[in-house]
Formats: structure tokens, sequence, C-alpha cells
């Protein structure tokens, strides 16, 4: 398996997406999403079909994903979503300079957050991709959606349009497991199931962590339902991959 593999498909996904985003047209829009996420979902199942008839696994790797002032809630949201449906874990680091003695506080302190991703090669690229192209949804919903409205309906909206769209790759986990089991490929799925298990226990091993605090996304919860309700909409295709497909569609 190699990095040309993950990333042409990442080209091919990224060229769907870009299509969808600024097609007019509602069914073409639609069509070119699903085909992004059957992209994915195929290679994944191939690679793990291939892993287990004896193939080389991928070794797991870590890279910051998002940086930025302060934790965002939606963002650990799509996070959590993302890792559950391509294996992977993920921990937010928060760091302060500045300010009083130099430690981040008082007048002048900064504060910067990142979240790191782990997970195998392959995967951990399709999560990095995937949460770019939904952060950039999520902003661009929330500017339409409560531009001139304050800080509240719009942290409230992101929240929830992040529970929104997780909702959907719920559904689509229940799917692409019927769907897999239905083309057969039962062992390529139960390797795929162990893989965010493995990515924790990778990061656990590798990293000193501490619980942090729960965030929560406000208390505008008008703003929350109609950006559950906008997420809901973010097409993410929830049928599963289809019987009798194999890799060399991918190219």
């Amino acid at each position: 398996m190699s990095n040309e593999n993950i990333a042409s498909i990442i080209g091919k996904v990224q060229k769907l997406l870009s299509l969808a985003s600024n097609n007019t047209n509602e069914n073409e829009c639609k069509t070119a999403r699903e085909l992004a996420d059957k992209l994915i979902q195929q290679y994944r199942l191939s690679m793990a079909d291939i892993e287990s008839k004896g193939g080389e696994s991928e070794s797991f790797l870590s890279r910051k994903v998002c940086e930025g002032g302060k934790r965002r809630q939606w963002v650990e949201v799509l996070l959590h979503a993302l890792c559950q449906t391509y294996g992977g874990a993920f921990f937010f680091t928060s760091q302060r300079s500045g300010g009083c003695g130099g430690r981040g506080g008082g007048i002048g302190g900064i504060g910067k957050q990142s979240y790191t991703v782990i997970a195998q090669e392959s995967d951990l690229s399709v999560i990095e991709y995937m949460l770019s192209y939904l952060c950039a949804e999520v902003d661009r919903l929330a500017r339409w959606n409560t531009g001139g409205q304050g800080i509240a309906a719009s942290n409230g909206f992101r929240s929830g349009c992040a529970a929104g769209i997780s909702s959907q790759f719920s559904e689509l986990r229940a799917s692409m497991r019927v769907s897999a089991e239905a083309a057969g490929q039962s062992t390529a799925l139960v390797l795929l199931d162990k893989r965010q298990e493995l990515a924790s226990a990778h990061m656990n091993a590798e990293n000193n962590l501490t619980k942090g605090a729960c965030l929560t996304g406000g208390t505008d919860y008008d703003s929350m339902r109609h950006g559950y309700s906008e997420g809901r909409k973010v097409n993410i295709n929830r049928k599963g991959i289809e019987s009798g497909n194999n890799n060399r569609q991918l190219g």
C-alpha cells in the first residue's frame, strides 16, 4: 500500500466535493458527494480485505490536523464522528504563553489549542481531508444563516450543524456494515472495526494524557436546532457500499 494510492483517492474526492460545493443543481451536487464517500469506503474495505489475506498493514501515525486560539466544541464533535467512522483517535493540547510571568495568565496572555489525530496512514489522510472539508462547510453555513446575529447564535448553529452531520455518520456506519456483509467482506469489516481501538491504544501508549473538561455548544437552543437541521442536509452518503463493486473502480 503506497502513499500514491491514497493520494490518488483524496485527489478524486477533492474534485468531487469541489464540484458539489460549486454546483447549484441539487441532484448533481448530491451525486458528486455520494461518489466521493463511496470512493473512500471502497478504498478502505479493499485495503482491509488485502490485509485480512496476509497483506502488510500500515503503521500508525500522528498529525496535528487543526490549530486555533481555543477549543471548539463543534470541531470536536466532527472529529469524534470522523474517528469513529474512519478508525482514528484524537486528543487536544492547550498551551498558554505571555502575560503574567510568561505563563499565559492575566493581560497579554495568549492561548493556543491544537488537535492531533492518530490513525493508520491512509485513514489519517481521509480524516484530515474530511475534517477540512466539513469545517469549511459548517463555517459557510454558519455565516449564511447567522450573519449579524451575534456570537451565541453563531456558536449554537455550528454546534447543532456538527451534531447533524455526526448523526449522518452514525447511519453511514450502520449502512456500510450491512452492505459489506452482503458483499462477503465480513473479515475486512472486522479489521476496520478494530482500527479505532488500536489507534486509541497507540495514542495512550505514546502520550501522557489527562482528561479535559467537557464543552457545551452554548445556550442558544433555537440556533442549535436550526444548525442541526442544516447539518442533516450536508450530503453524507448513507447508502453504504453497493455489492459487487471492486477496487478497479478506484483507478
